[in-house]
């Protein structure tokens, strides 16, 4: 199995590691740095009711918080509480079937 780089943005929206061409998943999360509440909106290219996992990281790659998001229809927005996390830089990591994306956060309370 053949893996190819999408590459990546000097922003907060990061390009992740496709696996299946068919599938693409993108983030973007704001405001970035915040306290530990974050808006998280994700597109994708799948137009059918599907779940997205989205597990937050550590710097040591630890899982801190795990959700299971809905695709409605290649559309997610949600509000991220993460207050309750210490301050410094995290990764939001998603999967769609075989896409994995990876998105860092940075909370400074």
């Amino acid at each position: 199995m053949l893996f190819r780089s999408t590459g990546t943005k000097i922003s907060s929206t990061y390009s992740g590691i496709k696996i299946d061409d068919a599938t693409s998943i993108s983030g973007t999360v704001f405001p970035n740095p915040s306290n530990g509440q974050f808006s998280l909106s994700i597109k994708t290219n799948i137009n059918e009711s599907m779940c997205i996992s989205a597990n937050v990281l550590d710097s040591y790659g630890r899982v801190v918080n795990k959700l299971i998001l809905n695709n409605s229809f290649g559309m997610v927005n949600e509000r991220l509480s993460l207050s309750d996390l210490n301050n410094g830089t995290y990764f939001i990591l998603l999967k769609l079937n075989n896409v994995f994306k990876k998105i860092a956060i940075l909370i400074n309370k």
